[in-house]
């Protein structure tokens, strides 16, 4: 909990109460190149505060990053991008397939699509397909810029 406030990362516990695992979101710059090599299963040795005898107790955890970034992260102009707006198919009933606003998305600098029909309105499904786009813009630029 010190490591991370010292790099000038903002730490917010975002974990499940009834859940036995915990979750951390991190804010901030340069997250992702430092913390990578981190992910994975670790050994975790400790001693239990209610343990009289002091035996170390030996279990795992795992360790996952899931960037997020965000439309205007990658630089996404909206002129670049083509969106069609058509009917949801699958379950939802009649609401679902009567109205258009399944947000179907081309970005047409890398050919991209992605179809989206989360949300209730267009303008959210509009909003998740550039969150989808962005994560693929960045996930495809990092990639490139490491050498494994």
């Amino acid at each position: 909990k010190k490591y991370l406030p010292e790099r000038g990362w903002k730490v917010e516990d975002v974990s499940d109460p009834e859940s036995h695992g915990g979750k951390l979101r991190l804010e901030g710059e340069g997250i992702y190149p430092v913390l990578k090599h981190e992910m994975g299963t670790h050994r975790v040795q400790r001693v239990p505060v209610t343990d009289q005898a002091g035996k170390m107790q030996t279990s795992t955890c795992s360790v996952m990053l899931m960037p997020q970034p965000s439309a205007t992260s990658v630089d996404i102009k909206e002129s670049d991008c083509k969106f069609d707006f058509v009917r949801g198919s699958g379950p939802g009933g009649q609401g679902m397939q009567s109205s258009s606003n399944c947000c179907v998305m081309t970005h047409i600098p890398s050919g991209f699509t992605c179809k989206v029909h989360q949300a209730r309105s267009a303008a959210a499904n509009k909003e998740l397909a550039l969150e989808m786009l962005a994560q693929k813009l960045w996930r495809e630029k990092n990639v490139e810029n490491e050498a494994y």
